[in-house]
């Protein structure tokens, strides 16, 4: 059995399209989850909501790699 991911929502940065935002997150991604026909835009992440999200995906196998050049 196969299982498929739906990205369901997004965190839209400013300055940014929906679809920008969407094209960003899967070049982060790596892979191309299915899409949702209405997305829910989601508020900017909390410091400590992004610290949870490493802890549970220290390898960035879905939270995505980081762009550009990080120390």
């Amino acid at each position: 059995m196969r299982v498929q991911l739906v990205l369901r929502k997004i965190c839209v940065e400013e300055e940014e399209s929906e679809k920008q935002a969407v094209e960003a997150r899967m070049r982060s991604m790596g892979w191309k989850p299915k899409i949702a026909e209405k997305l829910t835009q989601l508020d900017e992440p909390e410091q400590e909501e992004i610290l949870m999200l490493c802890s549970f995906d220290p390898n960035r196998y879905y939270i995505g790699k980081l762009e550009g050049n990080v120390a």
